[in-house]
């Protein structure tokens, strides 16, 4: 099992983009700045922030059915 999100490729992924995305939107018109910049890079990191939390509720729901017994 993957010991953090961090080694997952999608996140390695989104991480590049989310760098890029970064990069491109400082050449945005300073006009800019609290509309399209803002709401563009909120986007990309929200990706980011979302695949560390799927991997935080996944952790928590394999310890929770690991101390659960099943029954047939």
């Amino acid at each position: 099992m993957l010991k953090n999100y961090k080694e997952l490729k999608v996140w390695q992924k989104s991480y590049k983009l989310c760098l890029e995305i970064y990069r491109i939107t400082a050449k945005f018109p300073k006009e800019e700045k609290d509309g399209l910049t803002s709401q563009t890079r909120r986007s990309v990191v929200s990706i980011l922030s979302n695949i560390a939390e799927s991997e935080r509720m996944l952790k928590a729901l394999i310890k929770s059915l690991e101390n659960k017994p099943l029954n047939p």
